[in-house]
């Protein structure tokens, strides 16, 4: 059945009425040739996903199906084509989100990313999402998916096309997913003082982290700009050469994705920034980085 552009699959099945979209959520293949099983049960034939027709919750696979209400009424059948109010879609995008970055699934990115912005919604606070999700288990602090995320934005706005926009929006999505793929958790110290920029330096040539946060959190709370803070966190990214220039360009970087990106994604960037200036308390952390993971800078 065809409405409004949508294709909606009606079963009968074991005494009840289902109806869900034909397309299956994977690769949009027609569930309608699909197999019905045991307890209500659809199968994609094309990889296997299975659905559960009442709910539309994936069995097996990953992204659920859309149901829609369905009711049978003399010798009729009747559907619901409203599509749920637009923060329940939000909702569920970014819970969509959040499964595809542990799962490290760049093809449900996308189609989540995809589903927000026909919910009306900006694609890019999938990214935003992504960076406070994945900030706590970020060890070494910002990396280079933090730094690219910026010159990503920049091609998106530039793109031609809705598809090259969608793309350049996902790539640091992706490559945040990985950064914090398998990784512990390393949370940040709590607290906030006054932002002193003579004491976020000394903190940061001291390597204490803990000191250090606490100054950036009080600009936090202070609502301080970061042009306010930039010439202190330059002042201790080129007090030394290191990490081959990395702290100098994350510093020039960071700025531009809380200009990219707004406000909202402050905390999470300065935060990576600000240990990836002060990295040595990291290393003493209780949770342990996992086998086979690398310094992000190494």
């Amino acid at each position: 059945m065809r409405q409004d552009g949508k294709q909606v699959l009606v079963v009968a099945r074991e005494g009840r009425l289902f109806a869900i979209a034909n397309r299956c959520p994977h690769e949009g293949y027609p569930l309608s040739e699909g197999t019905i099983g045991p307890e209500c049960v659809l199968t994609c034939n094309w990889h296997n996903w299975k659905f559960e027709l009442a709910s539309g919750a994936a069995l097996v696979g990953r992204d659920p199906v859309r149901t829609y209400q369905v009711a049978e009424r003399g010798g009729e059948i009747f559907i619901d084509f409203r599509d749920p109010p637009a923060d329940q879609r939000r909702a569920r995008a970014l819970r969509g989100i959040e499964a595809a970055i542990v799962d490290n699934d760049r093809a449900r990115m996308a189609r989540e990313a995809a589903r927000l912005e026909r919910a009306g919604y900006d694609a890019r606070e999938v990214l935003v999402h992504a960076f406070r999700l994945c900030n706590i288990r970020l060890e070494g602090g910002m990396t280079q998916a933090h730094a690219a995320a910026a010159d990503w934005l920049l091609l998106a706005d530039r793109a031609e096309t809705p598809i090259e926009k969608l793309a350049a929006q996902l790539e640091p999505l992706g490559h945040i997913a990985w950064d914090a793929q398998g990784a512990g958790e390393f949370p940040y110290p709590e607290g906030a003082t006054e932002w002193d920029a003579a004491g976020f330096v000394a903190a940061v040539e001291a390597e204490d982290e803990a000191a250090a946060i606490v100054r950036i959190r009080g600009a936090l709370v202070q609502d301080l700009p970061y042009a306010s803070l930039r010439a202190a966190i330059g002042e201790a990214a080129l007090a030394h050469y290191a990490a081959f220039g990395h702290c100098a360009i994350y510093t020039l970087k960071a700025g531009q994705l809380i200009e990219g990106l707004g406000e909202q994604v402050a905390e999470p960037v300065l935060l990576a920034l600000t240990r990836m200036r002060s990295p040595e308390p990291c290393r003493h952390r209780t949770a342990a980085p996992s086998p086979g993971r690398t310094d992000p800078e190494a």
